[in-house]
């Protein structure tokens, strides 16, 4: 028998002692459903990104169990064509509220019925069939106000990005869209040909011609396909779609990685940068192999099927999407994207995308895990004094804060959601991990 090193017993220690998986469904009694409205194409005016959900506004949810997508995109448009089918367990609860804004629905069935629904103030109503499961089709079409970003990129041209955290998924797909609900997802993408898709999961044989008829518009266009069967919270369901160019970076967590599809039992990790970008790409993803090896070794099993970096139109540094991680196009661009934001995410899909906190104001149970063992691949391949360099960095901007006096846990109805990107949940949440290590 092979022993456990040290390193990975702290990891798994911790994780033991903090986390709690996040899964979705509640037991209180469902409320009396309203009548629904007759059909109609509209599209309500969007509500603001970043709203704190309320007291239990999610505890008598149903429970979402799987999303398949179909996305229709045509180069320099701002208009998109959908179709989600979403397969829901009732759990009790006679109707599906899922949280959506600001585009117009074109039509619902469930289970191949046509559907009433109600649809207003960032909430969809629609009534759930008799039975335990049911699966409800709902078509939507316009221009997102928000979280499916169709423009154009650092050099000029057209792309499109999903950019969805804390709670900007209901801007593009209708979704339980808080961290307690998680669920599997297909994609079937509609884009131009000269872009390559990419989403979370596997993808599913090679592109081939659009058929007519398709959603979307444009003759020359490509359709994609891309699965995962891994669980995900609703923040990190992604699709993006671009003129890339692709490189394998290497193959990790061999022996290590259930989910993947490939017959060697590795994932690949690979990164997709626009053609200007490549170089500085090869530079700045060299490492994430070794990346994902280390925190294979410290964490356990690599939870998805691949790990892609992308580089795209987040409005974050890094936004650590399940499997497909997306990086600012700016800091790629100007060459200024640090190694330690690769690693930061890397970690994120152990903690934050596989382990997930119940509620958005624990967000130091991602945020900083990820900024303290982001820390700590460097402390393994650079030297402990690489690694005090960063945890100083780590203490010097939360002393500098505005939040020394507050707590790490902040109630999430406090201001935005944005409010809780801050140096408590980041350097502070690190640094108490820093203390753990030592007790542990």
């Amino acid at each position: 028998m092979m022993s456990r090193s040290p390193r990975r017993l702290f990891g798994v220690a911790l994780l033991a002692a903090v986390f709690t998986t996040a899964c979705g469904g509640g037991s209180s009694a469902p409320p009396t459903p309203a009548p629904p409205a007759a059909p109609t194409a509209t599209e309500p005016d969007p509500i603001p990104p970043g709203i704190p959900s309320t007291p239990g506004e999610y505890d008598n949810q149903f429970d979402v169990l799987h999303y398949d997508v179909e996305v229709g995109l045509t180069a320099g448009s701002q208009e998109m064509a959908a179709k989600a089918t979403i397969t829901v367990r009732s759990n009790g609860a006679p109707e599906a509220v899922f949280d959506f804004t600001g585009l117009a629905i074109d039509g619902i069935q469930v289970n191949g019925e046509v559907s009433g629904f109600e649809y207003d103030a960032g909430k969809l109503t629609i009534p759930l069939a008799t039975g335990p499961e049911s699966r409800i089709a709902i078509s939507y079409s316009g221009t997102p106000d928000n979280g499916l970003l169709l423009r154009d990129n650092v050099h000029g041209n057209p792309t499109a990005f999903v950019d969805n955290w804390p709670n900007r998924t209901r801007f593009w797909l209708p979704s339980v869209d808080h961290p307690t609900d998680k669920a599997t997802a297909s994609f079937t993408v509609h884009a131009p040909s000269v872009w390559q898709v990419i989403a979370n999961g596997e993808q599913v044989g090679e592109p081939t011609p659009t058929p007519s008829g398709a959603l979307g518009s444009g003759t020359d266009r490509l359709t994609w396909h891309w699965k995962t069967d891994v669980l995900h919270p609703t923040y990190t369901l992604v699709i993006g779609a671009a003129d890339f160019h692709i490189e394998t970076i290497g193959r990790a967590a061999c022996g290590a990685a259930p989910a993947s599809p490939d017959a060697d039992g590795c994932v690949e990790v690979s990164f997709w940068a626009f053609p200007a970008d490549v170089a500085f790409g090869r530079e700045v993803f060299g490492r994430a192999d070794q990346m994902v090896d280390y925190y294979t070794d410290l964490f356990g099993p690599f939870p998805f099927e691949k790990l892609a970096n992308v580089q795209s139109s987040t409005m974050f540094g890094g936004m650590e999407n399940s499997s497909a991680i997306f990086y600012s196009e700016q800091a790629i661009a100007q060459s200024r994207l640090g190694e330690g934001t690769v690693a930061h995410e890397i970690a994120h899909q152990w903690f934050g995308d596989s382990a997930t906190e119940m509620d958005w104001s624990h967000l130091w149970l991602s945020e900083g895990f990820a900024t303290y063992f982001g820390h700590q691949f460097f402390e393994a391949t650079d030297g402990v004094d690489a690694f005090r360099q960063r945890m100083e960095q780590s203490r010097q901007s939360y002393l500098g804060s505005n939040v020394t006096v507050e707590p790490i846990v902040h109630p999430e109805a406090d201001g935005t959601l944005f409010d809780l990107l801050n140096a408590n949940n980041y350097p502070k949440g690190g640094w108490v991990l820093h203390m753990l290590r030592g007790v542990v």
